[in-house]
């Protein structure tokens, strides 16, 4: 087995039918592994890292790949200090911002995991942490990752990642569906009926759907009002950020023609107040955009979208749908199910790894004196320029 590196952007793209043609030979579809995806978020949201695409190839052409990057950071511990401690991390690319990071592979995986971790062993040099979040508890690769680093003498931890609230569909109707989770809030209940019997009073009111569609007016009109911020995030009632306006913007574009980007409009008076944007895999549909504009707050027309895609999806016969990111309570609330995911840390055999690791494994002493030592060497060291 080989193993082929790409470390520049351009290489990357020229790498789109080979790309594609792997994750169809392994029957991987995950839009989240797509190479509009992964181009898209490269160009967008990787500034300062360092690209590391792993190639894993035989005789027959590629059976796996690890899409990788080098990011610098400060370290945050459990109790949400941050430490001036910068270290460098080899993560999944688009981490935190995908629901599910896995290796595709198409055989043999324990010798893929293998290779792996023989170049991470090869690469001390280049990190002192690797960090793969968001790997399903029934990922095969989990074994193999801690079997695979723990024999090269590394410490390793495999821990729970945040909840992911999901609704999961259970042959019910759509009114079911929607209304009558157990989680499902009655204070929430008669905000979203307020809500949809006040707009309806001003105006008329409709959900549009697109799908697999080409770019239109809706589209354009609702990327111009994220880039211009007159949209806001459900999350906390945020305005979008202007890297965050702009990578989801150009998401849309590329991703608008696919047949896995959902997107869905309430409309009042053939304008749309809000906007549901995500995608669809194997039955499931990822919910990972949410906005509405500012001037409808009063409305909740977010609520009212969220309980309208659900019983969408309902109807299409999904399986599920997930919520990215999900632990705001109103999202919660949707929801009837929550799925942990797991999040594999290997820590490099070097002081800092060895301080890192006391402060993952929640040793809350050792990481309060490596912040007041720090800090006091940091002083110090002022002082005497």
């Amino acid at each position: 087995m080989n193993l082929r590196i790409i470390s520049d952007i351009h290489e990357f793209l020229a790498f789109e039918g080979k790309w594609s043609q792997f994750l169809t030979a392994c029957i991987n579809d995950d839009f989240f592994l797509s190479h509009i995806w992964i181009n898209t978020y490269l160009r967008q949201k990787f500034n300062g890292h360092r690209l590391r695409i792993l190639l894993f190839e035989t005789e027959n052409g590629i059976i796996s790949a690890a899409p990788l990057g080098i990011r610098k950071g400060s370290v945050i511990t459990p109790s949400g200090w941050k430490l001036p401690i910068v270290t460098r991390t080899l993560h999944f690319i688009g981490d935190g911002h995908s629901p599910r990071c896995d290796f595709p592979i198409i055989c043999d995986s324990e010798a893929v995991v293998g290779k792996f971790a023989e170049y991470a062993v090869a690469h001390t040099s280049e990190w002192e942490m690797i960090e793969l979040r968001q790997i399903p508890s029934t990922s095969p690769n989990l074994p193999f990752l801690e079997n695979a680093f723990s024999r090269l003498g590394f410490e390793v931890s495999i821990t729970k990642d945040a909840i992911c609230p999901y609704r999961h569909f259970d042959n019910l109707s759509g009114t079911e569906a929607s209304l009558f989770s157990p989680n499902y809030s009655k204070r929430l209940h008669r905000l979203i009926n307020k809500g949809m019997k006040e707009l309806k009073s001003s105006g008329k009111v409709e959900v549009k759907v697109y799908h697999d569609c080409q770019p239109n007016t809706i589209l354009e009109s609702c990327i111009a009002g994220i880039e211009s911020g007159s949209w806001k995030r459900k999350a906390k009632h945020r305005l979008f950020s202007e890297d965050m306006a702009s990578f989801t913007a150009e998401l849309i574009h590329a991703a608008c023609n696919t047949s896995q980007l959902f997107f869905v409009t309430l409309n009042v008076d053939d304008a749309p107040v809000a906007y549901n944007m995500g995608f669809i895999y194997r039955g499931k549909y990822y919910s990972y955009s949410s906005a509405y504009k500012a001037s409808y707050t009063h409305y909740k027309p977010g609520y009212i979208l969220h309980r309208e895609v659900i019983d969408i999806m309902n109807r299409m016969n999904m399986v599920e749908h997930d919520f990215l990111m999900g632990d705001s309570r109103y999202k919660q609330s949707f929801c009837n199910r929550v799925r942990q995911n797991y999040v594999v840390r290997v820590f490099n055999d070097h002081p800092v790894s060895r301080l890192l690791y006391g402060l993952y494994s929640g040793l809350r002493p050792i990481y309060k004196q490596a912040k007041e030592y720090l800090f006091t060497r940091s002083n110090n060291g002022s002082s005497r320029g």
